[in-house]
């Protein structure tokens, strides 16, 4: 038997489907084209581009100093800062998933930043009257070592503290949070504070070659981190307790007149 042909019109669209179709796409403007990296700080495309441009700095920074003929301080003194603040998020993300853009600590203060720019006059000022001071000599390259050295140590007892390490002080304990005293904790408190202690001031005596800078670093760094010691150990204190006061009287704080 032969198959019937229908002969009935063919169903009418329905109308309201029309409205179940997506809204046409926006005008094509710079926000639009940006997209989450225009509308929210601490997206991930936001982090990719800093993270860019502080590899590109780190990078430049070695061939400036390889390759210049002039200010070639000023390369390494780039990469080396490059380097600290590329650090400063890897070793926190690695462990902690509330990172963004201030987990790099660009944006640290307005003293971290009149100190930065404090180095950096000093240094062409110095450069202009006396430039036989600003070459790469033997004191450069120990002092490079150094800054790695105190830049490897404060990367290490981030990772070390993971979880528990955060750029601010915390006044409120995480069900998490538990007192570190392995690895390095074992014997040293604090020393992602005392590392940074030595590298900012060596920074700027060996690389920089600035001896104004040099001591007004040790002297800012000083106040700011036995006054910050002074109010996080009360806080831990507070958090652990007996704890916490018997791991103080068996390890050390590497800066001096910090007990």
């Amino acid at each position: 038997m032969a198959n019937r042909v229908s002969l009935a019109p063919p169903p009418r669209a329905n109308p309201k489907d029309a409205s179940a179709q997506p809204p046409p796409p926006p005008p094509l403007t710079p926000r639009r084209l940006l997209g989450r990296l225009a509308d929210t700080p601490h997206s991930h495309a936001r982090v990719a581009v800093v993270a860019l441009g502080l590899g590109a700095a780190l990078g430049g920074g070695v061939a400036w100093a390889a390759l210049a003929q002039t200010d070639r301080p000023l390369g390494l003194y780039a990469a080396f800062l490059a380097l600290f603040h590329f650090m400063e998020y890897l070793t926190t993300a690695m462990h902690r998933h509330d990172v963004g853009i201030n987990s790099f600590v660009l944006n640290h203060s307005r003293q971290y930043h009149f100190a930065l720019v404090f180095g950096l006059v000093e240094y062409f000022v110095e450069s202009y009257f006396w430039p036989q001071y600003k070459l790469l000599d033997k004191w450069t390259i120990l002092g490079c070592f150094l800054v790695l050295f105190f830049q490897s140590l404060r990367s290490f007892a981030m990772m070390n503290a993971g979880a528990n390490f955060t750029h601010l002080i915390s006044f409120r304990k995480e069900d998490d949070h538990v007192l570190v005293k392995d690895g390095i904790y074992k014997y040293l408190r604090h020393p992602s504070y005392t590392a940074f202690f030595y590298w900012a001031p060596l920074l700027q005596l060996c690389i920089l070659k600035n001896p104004i800078a040099f001591g007004g670093y040790i002297c800012a760094l000083y106040y700011f981190f036995s006054t910050r010691i002074e109010i996080e150990e009360d806080v831990l204190i507070r958090f652990f307790g007996k704890e916490y006061l018997e791991y103080r009287k068996q390890t050390w704080v590497l800066i001096p007149g910090i007990q």
